[in-house]
């Protein structure tokens, strides 16, 4: 059973880009590769542009995104704000947003309750277990 996930950037007109992410999407795995290899807008741009996929692996290029296996309608998908992105009808656990402007890694853990404009975002920190 895949622990789901969405991995987010906010783009320099405010709204934010995501994808879903399948396996591990829990702060020691999904959350610790995005802040070990993906706190830069090249590397995140690129793992955006291929679109859903299985699993976060170390380079973009690595892994499955679902476009790979031929898999439709798995790009990525917009959001006119973060309570919008927090407030989407979805499955994930995690919701993982990347600020560009103060290049840092925000979590919301969506099983306790994080949906809605209220929702309480957590920073992820370089080796850190949130």
């Amino acid at each position: 059973m895949g622990t789901r996930s969405r991995i987010a950037c906010r783009q320099p007109d405010g709204s934010i880009l995501s994808i879903y992410c399948h396996w591990d999407g829990y702060p020691t795995g999904v959350g610790h590769t995005l802040v070990a290899k993906y706190s830069n807008l090249d590397t995140l741009g690129r793992l955006l542009a291929r679109g859903d996929r299985s699993s976060l692996e170390d380079t973009p290029e690595e892994g499955m995104a679902y476009a790979d296996r031929g898999d439709e309608d798995v790009s990525a998908v917009s959001y006119p704000t973060r309570a919008d992105l927090s407030q989407a009808e979805s499955w994930e656990e995690y919701i993982y947003l990347y600020e560009p402007d103060v290049n840092q890694w925000l979590c919301l853990e969506m099983r306790s309750g994080g949906r809605g404009p209220g929702a309480r975002w957590f920073k992820l920190h370089a080796g850190s277990h949130n």
